[in-house]
Order: C-alpha cells, then sequence, then structure tokens
C-alpha cells in the first residue's frame, strides 16, 4: 500500500502518504482482530466504541509520531544513496569502502560484508 501510494504521488507529500497508510493499517488491524478476540466479552456496540477510540488514539500517535518518521525517512535516503546495485547483490559504494585487487582478489573484508548483506 505504501509503494503504491508513493508511485501514485510521485515520492512527495509523504505526510499525506504516512497519514493515510497509518489511518488505513489500523482499521484492517482493529477491524479484523478485535471482534475475533474481544466478542465473547462485550457487545456489538462496546466492541464498535473501542475499535474507534482505539484507532483515534494510534493516529493520534502517529501524528505525533510524524517528526521521527521524517527524520527516519532522511536517513534511509541517505543510506540508500550510499547502496548499489552490482551483480544481482547490495554493495556500499566504493567511496566507503575501496575495493583493491590484491593479488586478484577482492578484498576479503568488503566480500564478506556482501554476504552479510544478501543473508539478510
Amino acid at each position: 500500500m505504501i509503494s503504491r501510494m508513493k508511485t501514485h504521488f510521485r515520492g512527495k507529500l509523504f505526510f499525506v502518504r504516512y497519514i493515510t497508510a497509518s489511518m488505513a493499517t489500523q482499521a484492517a488491524l482493529l477491524l479484523t482482530a478485535y471482534p475475533i478476540s474481544l466478542s465473547s466479552k462485550y457487545t456489538s456496540s462496546e466492541i464498535i466504541n473501542i475499535i474507534a477510540t482505539t484507532w483515534s488514539y494510534k493516529v493520534i500517535i502517529s501524528v505525533f509520531l510524524l517528526p521521527v518518521a521524517i527524520y527516519l525517512s532522511e536517513r534511509v535516503k541517505k543510506l540508500r544513496g550510499q547502496i548499489i546495485m552490482t551483480g544481482g547483490c547490495h554493495t556500499i559504494h566504493s567511496r566507503y569502502f575501496p575495493t583493491k585487487n590484491q593479488g586478484g582478489k577482492r578484498n576479503e573484508s568488503i566480500t564478506n560484508f556482501r554476504y552479510s548483506l544478501i543473508a539478510r
């Protein structure tokens, strides 16, 4: 959902995408989980009230956490700028980890780092 909204908005309007995704995912989670888990303890009207108040609370918290999301988004953008695709696997750009052939072999630490990224 988030990636589709990002392409729809052409990477702009992060605030709108963040809040919309938060509202939709919280609604989906609450509308599926709460009726199942609370139906034996509460009436339908009480469950609706619980879902509405919980959803409102979670959306408000998401708005307050928006600056943290913006900060993390910027950090990820900077990290992605350092990561390049080579041969089907991610490696850190050579500016940060210089790759020099030493006796016909790649630097072992870079190779190990590349494989640790693949394992994740």
